[in-house]
């Protein structure tokens, strides 16, 4: 039923998909950046600084309450292991669980007198956006990614509308107006999900009791853990090599992000696809045409590497002369992490959740490890080493679970 659904609804290709999705992104971020400009103009540093944390801190909570769950589902309900009626009751339970949640976390920070920094916001954003991503589920498993991206061109549209609105036409406080507009954003992006959603294929939400939504996405979950470990490099790095090694690898380690986009792309619109297929064959069938953007990025990464001695001078001055070897290292190690985003995908996709996020993890806590051992003596090169390091440590265990796999036949079998 499932591989059904796909053939009639992926009605554009696996590579059209992508770039429309890595487009949006591309832009809906390029919009939120605009926004916070705006806002930043508006208010003093200590302000903006008191918002954009408890923004960080709200998507950091979404991330943590959804555990992998969405991932999973868009497995399971492209596999046909679950169906409309089972999401559904899985949906609604988690966003009322965290409804619960997330309300007592607000009221607490209000309460307590917190809500002068504006640090209570961090609840309703990480609500709203919890619902947008779980709601764009039910097009993701469908394999309709295209219609995601316009989702996602949605959300963003109407934030930034929302902020003029209330920031130049209402002269709503700066720092209440982006709360709210990230918000009403999510909102509209998470109603154009259900919109744009096939009637009968749309979840039903309507089964009753509570379940456990996170039932079976716990190796996901940890997956998404080993994520967030990366993602304190910069902070690892300006403790273990002050300020100065921080501030020479976070002029450019966020360079190589556009590279990302593609590789994310292509592997959330295959992931159906590949989760459906009865064989690793009939899913390489329908992916390989879209295969040259993971290409792309990995040749953007070479390339990266190859133009930092120029580009870096240009944009950030003799100063920085620092980063040159760190965004190259920091480029060159794009190409395998480019891999490891896809085989981890894919592999989950196929069942083998549970070796991915233990590799994932082992990964993510080597580069923690390998920044306290070189950063010190290597400073910011050190911190680049470290995460190109890392890359390569996932690259060889990710590709040593494929081979293994494929040697004993478990990639032709979807495993529960």
């Amino acid at each position: 039923m499932s591989a059904s659904l796909l053939s009639v609804s992926g009605r554009r290709s696996v590579g059209r998909q992508s770039i429309l999705l890595a487009g949006a992104t591309g832009f809906s971020q390029l919009l939120l950046a605009v926004m916070y400009v705006l806002v930043a103009r508006e208010i003093g540093p200590a302000s903006y600084g008191f918002i954009i944390a408890a923004i960080a801190l709200g998507m950091t909570f979404s991330t943590f309450l959804d555990f992998g769950s969405n991932m999973f589902w868009i497995r399971e309900g492209a596999s046909g292991r679950l169906d409309a009626e089972q999401l559904g009751a899985r949906a609604l339970s988690k966003v009322i669980l965290s409804t619960f949640i997330l309300g007592a976390w607000t009221a607490v920070l209000i309460v307590g007198h917190f809500g002068a920094a504006f640090l209570w916001v961090s609840g309703p954003i990480a609500l709203a956006s919890l619902v947008a991503q779980t709601s764009q589920m039910g097009l993701r498993r469908l394999g309709r990614v295209d219609l995601v991206a316009a989702t996602v061109l949605v959300d963003r549209t109407v934030g930034i509308a929302v902020l003029l609105v209330l920031l130049f036409g209402l002269r709503v406080n700066a720092t209440w107006s982006l709360w709210l507009a990230i918000v009403a954003g999510s909102a509209a992006g998470a109603i154009a999900c259900w919109v744009l959603t096939p009637a009968g294929s749309r979840l039903r939400l309507g089964s009753g009791l509570l379940i456990n939504p996170w039932r079976g996405s716990g190796y996901y979950g940890l997956s998404g853990v080993a994520g967030s470990i990366q993602s304190l490099e910069l902070q690892a790095i300006a403790l273990v090599g002050g300020p100065a090694a921080a501030g020479l690898f976070g002029a450019v380690n966020k360079w190589t992000q556009p590279l990302g986009l593609l590789s994310s792309a292509f592997a959330g619109a295959s992931e159906p696809f590949v989760a459906a297929a009865s064989s690793w064959k009939v899913a390489w069938s329908q992916i390989r045409h879209a295969f040259w953007l993971p290409l792309a990025a990995m040749a953007g990464g070479l390339l990266g590497a190859v133009l930092a001695p120029l580009l870096v001078p240009v944009l950030l001055g003799d100063d920085y002369t620092g980063s040159v070897g760190v965004l190259q290292l920091l480029a060159l190690g794009t190409i395998p992490g480019v891999a490891n985003q896809i085989l981890a995908v894919f592999l989950q996709a196929r069942g083998s959740d549970r070796p991915v996020s233990f590799i994932l993890l082992l990964s993510a806590v080597a580069q923690l490890v390998l920044v306290a051992l070189l950063v010190a003596d290597l400073g910011a090169f050190g911190g680049a080493l470290a995460s190109s390091g890392s890359q390569l440590i996932a690259f060889i265990g990710l590709v040593g679970l494929a081979l293994r796999l494929r040697a004993h036949g478990r990639t032709e079998s979807r495993v529960t």
